[in-house]
C-alpha cells in the first residue's frame, strides 16, 4: 500500500481534482450573484451599466479564484525530503556490513568489490587521513561517490519496475543509457568502473568463471540481455539505464548533487558526508554486529536531501501524471533502504534493547545472589 507520507504527485492530482469541486462551486455562486445583481439593478432601471456590473462580477469572481488556486499550488509544487543515515568503518578502514540495513549491506559489496578489481582505489582509500568534520579527504570524497552509486542503482530499479508493471502508455518513454548522461557523472569511480563494458575488464575474461543475469524485454527477446554478472574476486558488472520521460536532462550542479530535469517536474537529491559522529549504543555494537571493543570503530552520520519541484501544476493532467508516480514510490523506497531510524524500528531495536537489558539485570542478580 502506498505511504501517503510520500503521495507528492498523487497529492498533486487530489488538488486538481479539488479545483473542479471550487469550479462547480463557482460557477452556481456565479449564478446567485449575477440574479442578485439583476435584482438590484431592476430596481434602478439601470439596464445598462447592469451589463458591465455581469460582467465585471463575473470576471472579478474568477480572477479571485485563480488567484487563490495558483497559491495554493504554489505553495505545494515542491516536496523536500531528508534521511539521514549511519556507516560504521572500523580503525582498520573496513566499512562495516550491517545486516538488514540495506544500503550498508550495498556500500559493503560494492566498495570490497571496487577494491579487489582496482587496487589504486584501494590504496588511495588506506593512505588517505582519518576522516573529521575539519578536513577533506580521499575517503570523504569516496564515501560520497559509494551512497551517490546506490541511490542510482536503486533509482534504475525503481524506474524499470514501475514502467514494467504499468504499461498502458509508454510512448513517450526513453531509456537513457551510461552513454546518454552527462559525462561528469562518469566522474564517479563506482559507477564508471560497474558499467564498463565486461569485455574490457580481466575480470570478466572468459578463462574466469561468470555468474550472469538476464533480463528479457518481451517474448521475442531469445538472448536476453545481461544485466548483472560477477567476475573473479567477486568483480561486478551491471547494466545502468534510467527509463525516464523523453527530453529528460542528467546533470550535476555539483559534484554531490544530481539532477533530474524532466518535462514537467525537476527532482535532485544532495549526499552530505561532513565527518560527523553520530549515537549508536554499545549493545547494538556488542550484540547485534558482534564487536565487542568499543574502541575499534567509528559511527558516523551521513544526509541525503531529496528536492522535487512541479514546474507547471496547472498541466499536469492523469495522463501526464503517470510518467512521474514513481517518485512516490522512489521516496518510499529511499526511507527504507537509506533511514537509519527506518532500519532500527523495522528490526524492532527498542524492543531488542529492552529484552537485553532485562537479560543483563537477571544475569548480575544471578551473579549477586552466589
Amino acid at each position: 500500500m502506498k505511504n501517503m507520507k510520500y503521495g507528492f504527485i498523487a497529492k498533486n492530482q487530489k488538488n486538481r481534482m479539488e479545483l473542479k469541486g471550487i469550479i462547480v462551486i463557482s460557477v452556481f455562486l456565479a449564478v446567485a450573484i449575477n440574479i442578485l445583481v439583476y435584482g438590484f439593478c431592476e430596481l434602478f432601471k439601470d439596464y445598462d451599466k447592469a451589463r458591465w456590473i455581469y460582467f465585471g462580477i463575473g470576471l472579478l469572481l474568477l480572477i479571485i479564484i485563480l488567484i487563490i488556486y495558483l497559491m495554493s499550488q504554489k505553495a505545494n509544487s515542491k516536496q523536500s525530503m531528508d534521511f539521514s543515515g549511519m556507516i560504521i568503518i572500523k580503525d582498520n578502514d573496513e566499512i562495516v556490513d550491517i545486516p538488514a540495513y540495506r544500503v550498508s549491506e550495498d556500500m559493503n559489496r560494492n566498495i570490497s568489490s571496487a577494491f579487489s578489481e582496482k587496487k589504486a582505489l584501494e590504496m588511495q582509500w588506506k593512505n588517505s587521513e582519518k576522516i573529521d568534520i575539519f578536513h577533506d579527504s580521499a575517503k570523504k570524497k569516496l564515501i560520497i561517490e559509494l551512497i551517490q552509486y546506490c541511490i542510482l542503482c536503486k533509482l534504475s530499479t525503481c524506474l524499470t519496475d514501475y514502467f514494467n508493471e504499468n504499461k498502458d502508455d509508454k510512448h513517450h518513454l526513453k531509456e537513457y543509457a551510461i552513454q546518454d548522461i552527462s559525462t561528469v557523472l562518469l566522474n564517479n569511480r563506482f559507477l564508471k568502473l560497474f558499467t564498463e563494458p565486461m569485455k574490457d575488464r580481466e575480470a570478466f575474461m572468459p578463462s574466469n568463471s561468470t555468474m550472469r543475469t538476464l533480463r528479457f524485454d518481451n517474448d521475442d527477446d531469445k538472448e536476453g540481455k545481461i544485466v548483472s554478472a560477477t567476475g573473479k574476486n567477486g568483480a561486478l558488472y551491471n547494466l545502468f539505464e534510467l527509463c525516464l520521460p523523453e527530453k529528460t536532462s542528467i546533470t550535476m550542479p555539483n559534484e554531490n548533487t544530481i539532477c533530474l530535469d524532466m518535462q514537467y517536474i525537476v527532482m535532485q537529491f544532495e549526499i552530505k558526508f561532513e565527518g560527523f559522529n553520530t549515537f549508536v549504543c554499545d549493545d547494538f555494537h556488542k550484540y547485534y554486529l558482534d564487536i565487542d571493543s568499543r574502541s575499534e570503530i567509528n559511527d558516523y552520520l551521513f544526509r541525503i536531501s531529496f528536492v522535487t519541484k512541479i514546474k507547471h501544476p496547472l498541466f499536469i493532467g492523469k495522463k501526464q501524471s503517470f510518467y512521474y508516480e514513481w517518485i512516490d514510490l522512489f521516496m518510499e523506497e529511499m526511507d527504507e533502504y537509506l533511514s537509519s531510524d527506518s532500519f532500527f524500528k523495522k528490526i524492532g531495536w527498542g524492543g531488542l534493547q529492552a529484552q537485553i537489558r532485562i537479560l543483563k539485570n537477571k544475569t548480575q542478580n544471578r551473579e549477586g545472589n552466589r
